[in-house]
Order: C-alpha cells, then structure tokens, then sequence
C-alpha cells in the first residue's frame, strides 16, 4: 500500500515538474513575441540606418516617406541613404554629424526621407556619397558638394581649403615603406585627432567647375573622382591620397588632373583605390 502512494506521489510530482515546465515555454514564447513585436514597433521602415539599435532586418521592406516619389535611383553609405526621383528631387536620410544629408545648420539626423531643399530647382542625376561628404551632379553637368571638406574633397568649395591630420602630403613616403596595418592605424589615429571639423551644411556648387561640364562623379572614403567634358575627357581628384588613390604626382591639396594616358569613360571610387574604364586604340587591346 505504501509503495502504491509513493508511486503516485512521484507520478504527481513528474507530472508537476512537466506541466510547470510547459508553461515555462509558454511564457517565455510570450516573452519572445512581444520583445519581437516591440522592435518592430520601434523601427519604421524609412529609418533602418538611423536606428540606435542593433536589430536587423531579415526581409526587405519598403522604405517609407517615398510613397509620393516616382525613384529613379538610389545610393547609401556606411551612414546615410539617398534617392532622387523623376523630377529630379533629391531625398536623403541617415544620420551624419559631417553634414553629409545636406539638410541645413546642424541638421545631423534624418528618421525618414527628406528632401534636400537646398537643390529644390535642380535636376538631380546621380549622387556619390563618401565617408563624411557628398557629391551630386545635375541634369546639364554642374556638380554640388556638402559635408566635410578638409582635404579638399570638395574641391575649392570654400575660399580656404584646410587640412585634416589625414591627409597624406606629409606621409606619402613614410607610408610608401609601411604596412597596411600601420597606414591604417595612421588614419584611425587622425580620425581621433579631429576637431572643429570644415562642415558645409548645406550642398554649394564646386567653384571651379562652375563653367565646365560633369559627366560622372564617384566619392571613396576621403577622396573624389569628378568626370569632365572636354576633348580627352578630363578626369580630376581631390581628398586624401594616403594610399596613393588620387593617382597624380601632384600633392598639392585641392582638384587637379589624374595621369592618365587614355580617355576616361567611367569611374569608381574605393576606400583607399580609384577605378576607371577608358577608351583604348585597338591595337592596345590583347
């Protein structure tokens, strides 16, 4: 009789253990959801990149804020996002403390699309961003710049052109001999070094391109590649050339020719490298 009780006492106290153990899951399954729930209550879909949070996104979602704009293109950075749309509005958001939204004084943070007022009666074409500035290129060629412009990255968009503890004049040699690795921490190094940052709030039309034609545009991480219409298709950089991804011998800061013996129809920018696709005689050609 006794063994009888003791085998339905333990039965009782399995099936306790059990039931206490199902609803254990239960409640944490509810916890679960509605830690779920609440991250996707908490992010809007026009505000993935502006988000303190680390919460991914598994599926694509459309953006939101661009319902009423027809978009033609778009382009992101490591920070912000932008699009320009058939009537060539030029919508940006993101978040950078180098005015590389373009949206005004101060302005360093933009949930959703907003459009860049700035170059409300322009006809925006392609936008290149880089690390802390941008560049934007209009339907007949002229070419815009804003953000953080030591280096002259933006070329001589402001009447003095400041030098960062980036760039690459005093260094090109040293460099030259290092690691990858040193180069690097150099950069990094300067990066903390920085203050009193060279911002334009606002996009300001590159000076001395003012009467010259832009075809292509292409931003790396501190250095512009900027496309021109001429009679050999003109290709000038500015920036950081710490790697060498200016590709001139001239070091002087500000915008000047890239050497280069063929013609130029497309360019891209890197970190710390420069591409171009040229035209070459046929005879050249393997």
């Amino acid at each position: 009789m006794q063994r009888k009780e003791k085998q339905q006492s333990t039965w009782k106290y399995k099936k306790a253990t059990v039931m206490k153990g199902s609803k254990d899951k239960e409640q944490i399954q509810a916890q679960r959801t509605r830690v779920k729930d609440q991250r996707t209550m908490s992010q809007s879909p026009g505000s993935d990149l502006c988000s303190d949070t680390k919460d991914l996104w598994n599926e694509p979602r459309r953006v939101t804020g661009l319902d009423q704009v027809n978009v033609c293109s778009a382009f992101a950075s490591g920070v912000i996002s932008a699009a320009f749309g058939d009537d060539g509005s030029l919508w940006v958001w993101g978040k950078s403390k180098r005015g590389q939204l373009g949206l005004g004084e101060q302005v360093m943070e933009a949930v959703v699309p907003s459009r860049v007022e700035a170059l409300a009666g322009e006809k925006i074409t392609k936008v290149a961003l880089g690390w802390g500035h941008a560049l934007a290129l209009t339907e007949d060629g002229k070419l815009f710049g804003c953000g953080y412009f030591a280096d002259g990255t933006l070329g001589s968009i402001k009447e003095s052109l400041e030098t960062s503890p980036l760039e690459s004049t005093s260094n090109s040699q040293e460099l030259s001999s290092s690691s990858l690795e040193a180069a690097e921490k150099l950069v990094l190094e300067g990066m903390a070094k920085e203050n009193n940052m060279p911002i334009v709030w606002e996009p300001s039309l590159v000076r001395e391109l003012q009467c010259i034609i832009v075809v292509d545009i292409a931003c790396g991480l501190d250095h512009s590649l900027i496309l021109c219409v001429s009679g050999d298709g003109k290709l000038l950089s500015c920036g950081s050339n710490v790697y060498g991804q200016l590709g001139r011998e001239k070091q002087d800061v500000g915008l000047f020719p890239v050497d280069i013996s063929f013609r130029p129809m497309s360019i891209a920018a890197g970190l710390g490298h420069s591409l171009a696709i040229c035209q070459v005689p046929s005879s050249d050609i393997m």
